[in-house]
């Protein structure tokens, strides 16, 4: 393993040990936290088209609305998406597989 996969699997190991709140300008932090179950507050100085799925889930902050910020979020319940994603991942497979059965 590379060193900088040591280091972010590090900090991602110590982030489901020792958080119990994670504010962050960033999606690369917010997306493994809300994954592990961890609440998560994203702040940034403006709005960013990269955001636009996370937004789906919880509120981007930006200074017009940190006054809006609810210091104890609960986690995102990802679970209806996780759900779906290992669906269309076995279909996926399944028709893989029946691909190359027929084939042989």
């Amino acid at each position: 393993m590379r060193t900088a996969e040591r280091v972010a699997t590090g900090l991602l190991a110590d982030y489901r040990r020792k958080a119990s709140l994670v504010v962050t300008p960033l999606h690369h932090a917010a997306s493994p936290c809300i994954a592990a179950g961890i609440p998560v507050i994203i702040c940034r100085r403006a709005f960013d088209s990269r955001f636009t799925y996370l937004r789906q889930l919880l509120p981007v902050y930006t200074p017009e609305n940190f006054h809006e910020i609810d210091w104890r979020p609960a986690p995102v319940d990802i679970g209806g998406i996780r759900a779906n994603l290992l669906n269309l991942v076995g279909s996926e497979i399944a028709r893989g597989r029946e691909g190359l059965a027929s084939r042989v």
